[in-house]
């Protein structure tokens, strides 16, 4: 029985990583083998909910009998909870007259397991939902919960936080062809399964250069508040080698004593 319960068991798994307000933005670092682990570890933990929900629910199937005579929703059938949810699933495998006894007792269990594994998904997301709106007073907790998928890579950290500075606090980014560009970071890329948060990063360039090949010293070429006030420039964050906060006067110090 346990083996027809792999494929939902994957499935469950899949669909908290790509529906949970947490995991959705990491599921772009699981990838091969690790993301089908990944998948069945959580896929496990949505199995056990489902299976100890079935169980509750079977068991006292008198308390939800008794629900739709409370006012509030005393419109719900009184059919709908006049069996339990195995006698009504194993009804169903019955009438199809195909199955033995014993078949029909594994089958309901599986159905009732299967379909509940697929609900625990939703739930659990929504409950998450709730509680990060509530952990961080607000209704959009998504910045807060990148943070937290950024601070285990210090470059991630680093721009995202630059991306929510207010004011002009520029940064210098150096490429890997010796490229460099200095600016204000205006955003970072939208999410997607594959690449996360991090495939691209838009900047408002203040001015732009090189780094020397052999001395790596900065070299300056263009500044950008002569010609284009508005320029935007975005650029893959797999190019950038490295990444630092920049100051005009520490620049300047620097450069008088080089």
């Amino acid at each position: 029985m346990f083996l027809l319960l792999i494929l939902p068991i994957l499935v469950s798994g899949f669909l908290v990583c790509h529906i949970h307000p947490f995991y959705r933005y990491k599921v772009h670092r699981y990838e091969g083998q690790y993301l089908y682990l990944k998948s069945a570890n959580l896929g496990m933990i949505c199995l056990f909910i489902a299976l100890g929900l079935v169980l509750i629910v079977n068991r006292h199937a008198y308390f939800f009998a008794a629900i739709t005579h409370v006012a509030p929703i005393k419109w719900l059938p009184d059919a709908l909870f006049a069996q339990t949810p195995y006698e009504f699933t194993s009804n169903l495998l019955y009438e199809l007259d195909a199955f033995t006894n014993q078949e029909v007792i594994n089958l309901t269990w599986v159905t009732m397991i299967t379909f509940s594994m697929l609900l625990v998904p939703v739930f659990w997301s929504l409950l998450a939902y709730i509680k990060y709106c509530v952990r961080y007073m607000t209704l959009s907790p998504k910045e807060r919960l990148n943070a937290r998928v950024f601070s285990d890579s210090s470059l991630d950290d680093f721009l995202f936080k630059s991306a929510l500075e207010k004011g002009d606090k520029m940064v210098m980014l150096t490429l890997s062809d010796r490229r460099l560009y200095v600016g204000k970071v205006l955003s970072l890329g939208e999410p997607n399964e594959a690449e996360g948060l991090n495939q691209e990063i838009s900047i408002k360039p203040v001015m732009s250069g090189y780094r020397d090949k052999g001395t790596l010293e900065v070299h300056f070429t263009k500044h950008y508040a002569n010609t284009d006030a508005n320029a935007v420039t975005i650029i893959k964050q797999d190019l950038i080698s490295s990444a630092c906060a920049f100051s005009f006067a520490t620049y300047e110090k620097l450069h008088r004593k080089g």
